[in-house]
């Protein structure tokens, strides 16, 4: 398998493989406690020959197989273990892990890593996947395996064993950062997905059957060479970031990878600072060469992540990656709101922060329209409070504090004083004598934008006139539909099964339940005609939650919130032109006559249960210039006026209801 071995790099060196196995499964009489969850795909059985059997079943649209079992391993943190594999069949597979680390909070997260996918064959082969571990402190690791089309696959055996040859040097400046976010990866299976060389650069960009991309050098001026690049943009930017930028190189000739930071000067003119790491000479063999970009003290609005043939030769590259990294020993904290509203016209307030390291010097970005955010140094005092000072600031504007790769950021919300004033005439109305805690369950309505979304706008006004006396636990998650929320309160392993930790813990005085975008969203396979989840399953799913829900919760206050009324017309669009494009199961959203009956059956369960229903759905079908709620990109997702818009309807429902 391509990619195993690893050498010379820009930030540390590696030897020969040598793998020392720590732990081996035969499968000789049994499948060694493997096991393939209901949740993924997949049948696994025993094979009498001693093999584990894994069939490919078909779940959400297509044909695959997943198994698993944890291993025996404990030193993992910044190890590299390399996992072998003996399998055959029909079809194609491929080997990985789930590496387990905890969050800041102490929750527990699963990362994926993968290998390559391969054909699998009559014959016995032998599949092996390096698993670096480099910036990660795990606490367990599971062995994965994967059949990705619809077949079978036969496992004889597989081991896992400490790379002692390939343990990564650290550079000494991280050694105490950790990944926390991976940004984006490619293996460029399929295509080059987006690299470029322009025509005032040289060299020729391809892709390889084998799965890579291919970069030949070209003569231009006096020397053979050759560059590419791939644009990557985060629409909060990279300020006070430290990413990992990284890939896999083979070749002739001599390359290195570098990083074009896109900035603005005082004039708003865009200037093009880059580094480069130190050029490697290209092999065979697989290289992994990689960049640690530190934004500490800098603002970048783009990224040019680069790579350069330097003479002539050819490059393959693979396997690229970018991922934040931070040392999460340290934490920032906001004691200002995140998303403070100001009526324009009005000053805005100067923001209190805590770190947990006293007398360290962080940064401050400050908007400084037109040009890149300024840097301000503020040094934390002997308490951790670092003071930053917004004199000057005006518009919608964010404030970043950045430390040693963490960053936390106050969104500047500047409403125009008509609407700030029908807002603050609303909160006005409520009223809370005692302490409330507001447990939120959705989707990504109200998981997109933290920090400035719906709900953040929400407790904003109920903090102005009853200051500390609401508490809003979000625990909305992108992707959700009533099934997954049912499956994450019982812990069935689904996407961000993290964001219930402690769910039950949580004192919940009112419970605010919105879904149904998702739910109903219908699938080109049966030419859209039936929602994700039909009325029936929406009905028993919504009990064994509403159940659970009453059982920790007796006393609580239950809301069902209607689906919100999006932008079908966009939504319709986009499905039907790729299905024209010939895609396969392709999904539409906002589908009016679907939520509309989600709706309707979501009004009969409340009065089942005898808990409140909230009708947002039918108000917003009439809403003027409706559209300019949601995203131009998809219709379904709300912009910044389409989350003022829920926080206003949350507190009217309030402000209706808190007497209850």
């Amino acid at each position: 398998m391509k990619k195993r071995l690893f050498s010379s790099l820009a930030l540390f060196s590696l030897s020969a493989l040598a793998a020392v196995t720590t732990q081996v499964f035969d499968f000789n009489k049994s499948n060694d406690s493997w096991d393939s969850p209901s949740y993924w795909s997949g049948k696994i059985s025993w094979a009498s020959s001693g093999a584990m059997k894994l069939e490919a079943t078909e779940k959400n649209g297509r044909f695959w197989g997943r198994s698993y079992r944890v291993s025996k391993m404990t030193d993992l943190a910044g190890r590299t273990y390399t996992i072998t594999a003996k399998v055959k069949g029909e079809g194609k597979a491929k080997i990985g892990a789930i590496i387990y680390t905890k969050g800041k909070t102490g929750n527990d997260i699963m990362s994926y890593s993968w290998g390559d996918e391969q054909a699998l064959t009559s014959d016995w082969q032998e599949f092996c996947y390096d698993v670096n571990m480099a910036y990660m402190k795990p606490f367990m690791l599971a062995l994965c395996v994967e059949i990705t089309t619809a077949g079978e696959l036969l496992v004889d055996e597989i081991s896992v064993g400490l790379n002692q040859a390939a343990q990564q040097q650290i550079d000494p400046r991280y050694a105490d950062f950790v990944k926390t976010k991976t940004l984006f990866s490619q293996d460029f299976s399929k295509d080059i997905q987006g690299w470029a060389s322009h025509d005032y650069w040289s060299g020729v960009l391809s892709h390889a059957a084998e799965g890579h991309t291919r970069l030949q050098s070209q003569l231009k001026g006096n020397r053979e060479w050759g560059k590419a690049i791939y644009i990557h943009q985060n629409p909060k930017g990279f300020a006070g970031n430290v990413l990992n930028y990284s890939m896999h190189l083979k070749g002739s000739g001599k390359a290195r990878i570098g990083c074009i930071a896109y900035q603005k000067d005082l004039e708003g003119k865009t200037l093009y600072p880059t580094e480069w790491t130190d050029e490697i000479e290209l092999g065979e063999t697989w290289q992994k060469i990689e960049q640690i970009l530190d934004f500490s003290e800098r603002a970048p609005f783009m990224l040019g992540l680069c790579i350069e043939l330097t003479n002539a030769g050819e490059v393959c590259f693979d396997n690229v990656e970018l991922f934040e990294m931070a040392n999460t020993e340290l934490t920032l904290v906001s004691l200002s709101s995140l998303a403070p509203i100001v009526r324009e016209g009005d000053i805005l307030p100067d923001l209190v922060f805590k770190v947990s390291e006293p007398g360290l010097q962080t940064v401050a970005f400050l908007p400084q329209p037109p040009a890149t955010d300024r840097a301000i140094k503020v040094l934390a005092n002997e308490n951790g409070i670092a003071n930053v000072a917004t004199t000057g600031l005006a518009g919608t504007s964010t404030v970043t504090l950045a430390a040693k790769g963490n960053t936390v950021s106050v969104d500047f919300d500047i409403m125009p004083v008509s609407e700030y004033d029908a807002f603050d005439a609303v909160a006005q109305k409520i009223k809370a004598e005692n302490k409330i805690n507001v447990l939120v369950l959705a989707d990504s309505l109200l998981d997109f934008d933290r920090g400035k979304n719906a709900i953040d706008k929400f407790q904003f006004w109920l903090d102005k006139y009853n200051p500390g006396q609401f508490n809003i636990r979000n625990a909305a998650v992108r992707g959700d539909y009533i099934t997954r929320v049912w499956e994450r309160m019982t812990k069935k392993g689904v996407y961000r099964a993290e964001t219930y930790d402690k769910l039950f813990e949580f004192p919940a005085d009112i419970i605010m339940i919105q879904l149904g975008h998702n739910d109903t969203r219908a699938s080109s396979a049966d030419n859209f005609a039936t929602p994700l989840i039909s009325p029936d399953k929406q009905q028993s799913e919504f009990k064994l939650v509403l159940d659970k829900l009453r059982q920790n919760w007796p006393q609580a206050r239950i809301i069902l919130v209607s689906s919100a009324s999006q932008n079908h017309e966009l939504t319709w669009r986009g499905a039907t032109a790729n299905v024209k494009r010939g895609r396969k199961n392709v999904v539409c959203f906002a589908i009016p006559k679907f939520q509309e009956a989600w709706n309707a059956t979501l009004k009969q369960i409340a009065d089942e249960h005898k808990i409140e229903y909230y009708d947002i759905y039918t108000e917003m079908q009439n809403v003027p210039n409706k559209n300019a709620l949601f995203s131009p990109n998809d219709g379904v997702h709300l912009t910044q006026l389409g989350h003022r818009y829920f926080a206003l309807q949350y507190l009217k429902y309030f402000a209706n209801t808190m007497a209850r």
